[in-house]
């Protein structure tokens, strides 16, 4: 378990009009589906509720992950070399990118200096997978995690993901 931060680019107001335009079409549509399913079973629908929601959110938002944070770990940074590099400066930069809005996944803003604060640097001593492993053998358990192939850390030590399909 562990929470999801993103950064979300702002939408121009060309795009919001155009947004406004999108959602008022799959309401109807989605009003459209309503009526003609009226006379379905329950749970014979096409597409549920959540999975409209799911493809909306999806052309709405242009979002970035930026990695997860768990207790007791390290934060996890997603790779993503089109908006930032495996250096502290190249992060910071991206999280204070003008037009963006860093978030967690519940939606909630994020002031970028707090975020590196709270998530980054207070968990400086967390565990990486690596010392993860230390631990359960110092403590006579069974390594169940197999996969330090996961992630890495870089010189300054931040904990980057292999793979960007994590979450």
């Amino acid at each position: 378990m562990g929470t999801n931060i993103y950064m979300r680019k702002i939408p121009t107001r060309e795009r919001q009009k155009e947004l406004m335009e999108l959602i008022s079409k799959q309401c109807q549509q989605r009003i459209d589906s309503i009526k003609k399913d009226a006379g379905r079973c329950p749970g014979e629908s096409d597409r549920s509720l959540d999975e409209d929601i799911d493809s909306l959110r999806q052309q709405i938002y242009e979002e970035v992950h930026i990695g997860k944070c768990s207790r007791g770990w390290k934060f996890l940074f997603a790779p993503n070399p089109q908006f930032y590099q495996e250096r502290k400066d190249s992060v910071l930069a991206f999280i204070h990118s003008e037009g963006w809005i860093l978030m967690d996944e519940y939606g909630e803003s994020i002031d970028p200096d707090k975020f590196w604060e709270e998530y980054v640097v207070s968990q400086e001593k967390g565990f990486t997978i690596a010392t993860y492993q230390e631990w359960q053998i110092q403590h006579g358990e069974t390594i169940q995690s197999k996969a330090a192939s996961f992630e890495h850390e870089t010189a300054e030590g931040l904990r980057f993901a292999n793979d960007a399909d994590f979450s």
